[in-house]
């Protein structure tokens, strides 16, 4: 389509002529030609954006495993307080010494700083156990 006053140059002009001589007028939007030129500034421009974007997100992603390695270690701590907070029991690795109370039937169980740690009934072969065994003496 041809322009429609190409002899006047002075935009200010232009406009004024078009208003003076339109029928109607609307603001809207629409599409407009690009020129080749114009084309190839917005081309340089997105290769540019998409080389920023690229490191942006490579940072990101550098960013992410960081926050995930500091993250990880705490969350799984978490698990284990809220299963110690829940069950209100602690796991813990030790030895455990087992004394039998033949009086009462009971194992007793003791951990290393001889704490009790828990009770049960004795089993039938813990039971034929002899409560104080018998010495032998030194000199027969």
């Amino acid at each position: 389509m041809k322009d429609f006053m190409p002899e006047i140059t002075d935009v200010k002009q232009r406009l004024q002529l078009l208003k003076d001589n339109c029928d109607s007028s609307e603001e809207t939007t629409y599409f407009k030609e690009l020129t080749q030129e114009d084309l190839d500034v917005k081309r340089e421009i997105l290769s540019e954006n998409l080389v920023k974007l690229s490191e942006w997100d490579d940072e990101m992603n550098e960013t992410k495993k960081l926050h995930k390695a500091k993250a990880d270690p705490l969350k799984e701590q978490n698990k284990g307080f809220i299963s110690e907070i829940k069950t209100r029991k602690q796991q813990v690795t030790g030895i455990l010494y087992h004394i039998a109370d033949h009086e009462n039937s009971v194992m007793e169980t003791y951990d290393e700083q001889g704490e009790f740690v828990s009770s049960r009934r004795l089993r039938p072969e813990e039971k034929s156990k002899i409560p104080f065994p018998i010495r032998k003496a030194a000199n027969e």
